[in-house]
């Protein structure tokens, strides 16, 4: 067993809690300071947040007109309890704030059983400010409360395997480790995490005593994956009507491809909520495509914790830098993992059947699905420099540690920082963040409401989306999933979820081929949207210079990395209405001004 283990289980020292309530109080000062009233556009919160909006409002679990089976209902019935209470934007997001802070202030306890009390604080400190978790404080996705209870079942599951817990603990353990398999799923493989903390360090693996508990456990996580998966399912139709209501994963990429001199592997944007653990076809064979996932695994070590290097993926130096610098950090987990192995500590097994298991069951790195664990990553880069300083490689030790803190600081700091700036920006929010991209969908969205009410016809509300072959009445929002940005055209859902969450109404995706998803002025998309009533069309400009995050890259930037001239200035969308009668759309070129007021509240509510 380790000195710090020992020293922690002689009961928590008045300096660990220190350490403890000066890392939330960090935290939470940083995150209050990205605090504002508005609705913050994120992809998937959207679909949360309308899932809970009929929840609230007693529609059951829908989303755009659909039964919804994206994910899991834990994250959305919590919220919609939230709504009920208050569905103003600054209480969810206050609530992802307390869950966030508290939850990284559990995964500290769980840390100092490994690591010093100071090194656990800092790896708070260092996990709460990536640019990869920050951002989940005012989204509306599942991370905040799920790392809430994945790690308050983990500890309680340590507390347990140290004989310290109590039965309520044991009842508390269980109900959290369900909850948090019926937040994500994903969740399920918190039991491993679990099971390492009801294994006692020191005694074999699945002595008697503790495999009671952990049979209990695994049976509690894979029972609510397995009955939530089966309460979730979809019948045929069911599901067509799903997926044209973006109520499914999302797919991977487009087809056709913006060909420049360092263009890259798929940049992924909107994150897939349900796992491949069996590829679909491609070119590769089955062993070639697992051979694949598992080289490529040093991505999602590097893109959890230094997100430029995913930003850049398009750009091959800093690709290959990623790759190196990942695969580093998974050199030094195992260095850490056999170092634990001797003494018999089953947690770092664990975490690498976690980390492990989530890149063979997804086909492409999602840094975001490493975020309720990377305190412990980063708890594990400690301890192996901690190892190698112990052998006698001190310099080399030092080294590795300053690079590690400084670099990880260097490439979330600025981000932040500016980050702050945006969401201080008051009326002006909306204009900086992402760049601006969204200001014009908004807007867009406000003139169809503020059109429809003059002239007195609403829209239709319809019972499901619609069968494309279906004849129907004009009334239609539809918007174009075609999404044109760092060199590569693909398609995303983002567009119908936003537009669904701020009209209200039912949205009608564009088909999913660049032959349909282009402006209706085009002979086949018009043709396709007269057929489907669209009366309303949203097209996405292709973003020339690229957009990265918040930022837009300069033209002479833009030529350095990619070997060409930016195609024009253009980014945003722009709205279509039929003319009355006709066969033709026109652009509507008068959006007005963003009315802020109506941004500070879930709509609807």
């Amino acid at each position: 067993m380790s000195e710090s283990t020992n020293q922690h289980l002689s009961g928590p020292a008045q300096a660990d809690w220190r350490w403890c309530l000066l890392g939330c109080g960090i935290l939470l000062a940083v995150y209050l300071l990205m605090l504002n009233p508005y609705w913050v556009p994120s992809g998937d919160g959207e679909v949360y947040t309308a899932m809970a909006r009929s929840l609230a409002r007693g529609e059951g679990l829908l989303f755009n007109g659909a039964r919804a089976a994206i994910a899991p209902p834990g994250w959305p019935l919590l919220l919609a309890g939230a709504m009920r209470i208050l569905p103003e934007f600054w209480f969810l997001k206050l609530i992802n704030i307390v869950s966030m802070t508290a939850g990284l202030g559990i995964c500290f306890w769980i840390a100092r059983r490994f690591v010093s009390a100071r090194v656990a604080c800092l790896g708070m400190l260092l996990a709460g400010t990536l640019s990869t978790l920050y951002p989940l404080t005012y989204w509306m996705h599942t991370e905040a409360s799920f790392i809430f209870f994945a790690s308050l079942a983990i500890l309680l599951a340590f507390r347990i395997g140290e004989n310290r817990a109590s039965k309520v603990e044991w009842i508390l353990m269980l109900t959290c480790l369900a909850w948090a398999s019926f937040i994500r799923w994903p969740g399920a493989l918190t039991v491993l995490l679990v099971t390492a903390g009801l294994l006692r360090p020191g005694v074999r693996l699945f002595s008697r005593p503790s495999l009671l508990g952990v049979i209990i456990a695994w049976g509690v996580a894979f029972g609510t994956f397995a009955a939530t998966h089966q309460f979730l399912s979809l019948s045929k139709e069911e599901a067509k009507l799903a997926r044209a209501a973006g109520g499914t994963g999302e797919s991977e990429t487009g087809t056709d491809v913006v060909t420049t001199a360092t263009t890259a592997s798929t940049i992924i944007t909107d994150d897939q909520l349900t796992p491949t653990i069996f590829p679909p076809p491609t070119d590769k064979s089955l062993v070639g495509e697992y051979a694949s996932r598992v080289a490529s695994s040093g991505k999602w070590f590097a893109w959890v914790l230094w997100q430029p290097t995913r930003f850049g993926e398009s750009v091959r130096p800093i690709r290959v830098a990623g790759l190196i610098f990942g695969t580093l950090v998974i050199v030094l987990l195992v260095w850490t993992l056999f170092d634990a192995l001797k003494r018999r500590e089953w947690f770092w097994l664990a975490l690498a059947g976690y980390t492990g298991g989530l890149v063979l069951m997804w086909p492409n790195p999602n840094a975001r699905y490493y975020v309720p664990v990377v305190i412990f990553i980063i708890a594990g880069v400690f301890n192996a420099l901690r190892l190698m300083h112990a052998i006698g490689w001190h310099r080399l030790a030092s080294g590795f540690t300053y690079a590690f803190v400084i670099a990880t600081l260097a490439s979330n700091l600025p981000l932040y920082l500016y980050e702050v700036w945006v969401f201080r920006s008051g009326d002006r929010f909306y204009d900086r963040y992402e760049a601006g991209s969204n200001a014009s969908l908004i807007a867009s969205i406000q003139w169809i409401q503020a059109r429809n009410q003059t002239i007195g016809t609403p829209l239709r509300m319809i019972e499901s989306p619609i069968d494309p072959s279906e004849e129907v009445a004009p009334g239609r929002i539809a918007v174009s999933e075609r999404y044109v940005n760092m060199g590569r055209s693909r398609y995303s859902k983002y567009g119908v979820r936003a537009s669904h969450l701020l009209s209200d109404e039912p949205i009608l995706g564009v088909d999913r081929t660049s032959r349909l998803s282009r402006r209706p002025t085009e002979d086949a998309a018009r043709r396709w949207a007269i057929r489907n009533g669209v009366t309303y069309y949203l097209y996405q400009v292709p973003t020339e210079p690229w957009r990265v995050g918040n930022f837009r890259l300069t033209p002479s930037l833009q030529r350095a990395l990619t070997g060409r001239e930016p195609d024009g200035n253009t980014m945003g969308w722009e709205l279509y209405e039929r003319i009355d009668g006709s066969s033709r759309y026109r652009l509507i070129t008068d959006l007005p001004e963003i009315d802020l007021k109506p941004m500070r509240r879930v709509p609807g509510l």
